[in-house]
C-alpha cells in the first residue's frame, strides 16, 4: 500500500531534519551589560554601605579598647 501524499511529505519533511539535529543556530550577543540595573544598584549599595558601617566604628573602636598601639604594629 502506497503512502499518502501528506505522510510522505511528513517523512520527507523528517528526514531532512536529521541532519540539521543538534546544531544550534548562532545567535547575536546584545551589546551591554550581563547584569539586571536593580542588583548592580543592590551591590553598590551593600559596598558602598559596609564602607561607611566599617569607617564609622573602626575609629571608636580603636579608641574605645585602646589598640591604636597594635593596631600601629601591624600597619
Amino acid at each position: 500500500m502506497s503512502q499518502s501524499r501528506t505522510l510522505r511529505q511528513k517523512s520527507q519533511k523528517y528526514q531532512d531534519n536529521i541532519e540539521k539535529r543538534g546544531i544550534a543556530t548562532p545567535k547575536k550577543k546584545e551589546e551591554g551589560l550581563n547584569i539586571n540595573p536593580y542588583v548592580l544598584g543592590f551591590i553598590i549599595f551593600v559596598v558602598i554601605g559596609s564602607s561607611k558601617f566599617y569607617f564609622f566604628i573602626t575609629p571608636n573602636y580603636f579608641v574605645k579598647y585602646n589598640v591604636i598601639n597594635i593596631y600601629l604594629l601591624f600597619f
